[in-house]
């Protein structure tokens, strides 16, 4: 079990936040909770990153930044096309039973 799925991400801002404390050191924050060093950097650096994102898109009047990975964006553009396609799939199946009936072949 990683040490990512002990926290929530409840768990882990307040770990982060804890370490910008002037009377504390990293090291002692994350040997405190638990974590590795490279867990704990790699938690930083993904809290400045959501943040700088954050701060950079966001302008009163304009929808924020998507913030799903390009992953996700081409997952979900793949099942748009499947379910596109089982869409046309039913409707020809649709068409092809009612060819049939008309024909006579049921």
């Amino acid at each position: 079990m990683g040490s990512n799925n002990r926290f929530g991400a409840q768990e882990k801002l307040n770990i982060l936040l804890s370490s910008f404390r002037k009377d504390k050191k990293n090291q002692e924050v994350y040997e405190k909770a638990g974590v590795s060093s490279s867990v704990f950097h790699k938690w930083r650096k993904r809290l400045f990153a959501a943040a700088l994102d954050a701060l950079e898109d966001w302008n009163v009047g304009r929808k924020r930044k998507d913030f799903r990975s390009e992953r996700e964006k081409e997952l979900e553009r793949k099942l748009e096309e499947a379910y596109e396609r089982i869409d046309y799939l039913a409707t020809e199946l649709e068409v092809l039973k009612k060819k049939r009936k008309s024909m006579g072949l049921e």
